[in-house]
């Protein structure tokens, strides 16, 4: 029997070289229970996000954004990002409604459980661009 892997899962290993502004499609959204014993019951909303850029070597890279749900200021960057409203009085946001959509991921290389990982570490709007020119 031949051992099979598709692109996606190629680009799920790549790591970027340094720290690099990426053009994501956000693909999938999913709850899943935390795996880590001391965090039990403990809920973590996952964002799937795909590279769509032809021109970046990182074309296809897949993204995961991890919020869990007893910290939700982790995902106040992206909500922002993604338009939606932080009101102090609290709220309520469905991931669900992003699927599709696009955002601009900064991302830099790191480390996870000892491994090269992709950290993400900011996001700005799709159509963000700088407020300066270059002369």
């Amino acid at each position: 029997m031949a051992f099979r892997f598709s692109q996606d899962d190629v680009a799920r290993t790549q790591v970027v070289e340094e720290t690099n502004w990426l053009y994501c499609r956000i693909t999938n959204y999913e709850e899943k229970a935390s795996k880590k014993a001391d965090r039990k019951g403990i809920s973590n909303h996952v964002i799937t996000m795909k590279v769509e850029d032809p021109a970046s070597k990182y074309n296809g890279l897949v993204l995961i954004a991890n919020f869990p749900e007893d910290y939700p200021g982790l995902a106040f960057p992206f909500l922002k990002a993604m338009g939606a409203e932080i009101n102090r009085g609290g709220g309520e946001i469905d991931f669900n409604d992003y699927k599709g959509d696009y955002v601009q991921v900064c991302v830099s290389p790191g480390t996870y459980n000892d491994k090269p990982s992709n950290n993400i570490v900011d996001y700005r709007p799709k159509d963000w661009t700088p407020d300066f020119k270059v002369s």
